[in-house]
């Protein structure tokens, strides 16, 4: 198997016959005719570019079993939607502990405070805290991976510091304060969360290299990812069973 990157192209808007119309033209521009799939992600305009695609197939008499099989569904994108589906559950803990994380990475003086909590612990660590992208699930995840390794600097940043509170009381020009700092059970709710997503972080590594055929192998991990659903649905832990009822509904849509 080969791959080439042919072109990138813009489409004037995201209506689905435009982004079919762009595809088409640049079809015709490198002389392909046969297609046998297009891996699309699941935005719903996407369906539209896929029906465009087929009809032009069927005029070009190259299209393979009708279209039937022409639509791939971007797995990682799959993944995506049914993990945001669970961090729902899970929002007020993990945004306790990303609050920690901002304000200890607010300034060099906060950071050298923090660094000497570490060292109080006992703990030897090169890399330290690191922020995360709301957008972006698998950031959530090193973000709370990273941050759980410091739970006792935490607290004695928390117990020694009185920035740390202060913090948590200041109001913003809206109003507002920021929710923390986290307690035990928000700890204890997000050590949870990340093993559960470290099962979905390490599908999308595999889904998403260059140097192998991910169709030999996607097959096996979307199992194990079904497998530990249905583990985790009849798990005694009461978090687990609510993160994964969202997440069965999205994973049985796709």
């Amino acid at each position: 198997m080969q791959k080439r990157i042919l072109n990138f192209c813009q489409s004037s808007n995201r209506k689905g016959e435009i982004i079919g119309k762009t595809i088409e033209a640049c079809l015709k521009q490198w002389g392909i005719e046969n297609i046998f799939t297009i891996t699309i992600n699941n935005d719903a305009s996407n369906n539209g570019a896929i029906t465009h695609i087929t009809k032009r197939l069927q005029i070009w008499k190259s299209v393979v079993c009708d279209g039937e099989f022409l639509h791939v569904r971007c797995l990682t994108h799959i993944l995506d939607l049914v993990v945001g589906a669970s961090l729902k559950e899970l929002d007020f803990s993990i945004m306790v502990v990303s609050n920690s994380v901002r304000y200890v990475k607010a300034s060099p003086s906060r950071l050298a405070r923090f660094k000497s909590c570490v060292k109080n612990t006992c703990k030897e660590e090169k890399a330290l805290v690191c922020l995360d992208v709301p957008t972006r699930w698998n950031s959530t995840y090193l973000m709370l991976e990273h941050a759980l390794r410091f739970v006792d600097a935490f607290k004695l940043l928390e117990d020694e510091n009185l920035l740390n509170s202060q913090y948590f009381c200041e109001e913003d020009k809206n109003g507002k304060r920021p929710i923390g700092p986290p307690n035990s059970k928000d700890w204890e709710n997000c050590a949870t969360f990340c093993k559960f997503l470290k099962t979905f972080c390490d599908a999308t590594l595999k889904f998403s290299v260059s140097l192998s055929v991910i169709a030999n192998n996607y097959f096996h991990e979307i199992c194990n990812v079904l497998g530990r659903l249905i583990k985790w649905s009849s798990s005694y832990e009461s978090i687990l069973k609510g993160i994964t009822s969202s997440m069965n509904i999205k994973f049985d849509k796709y």
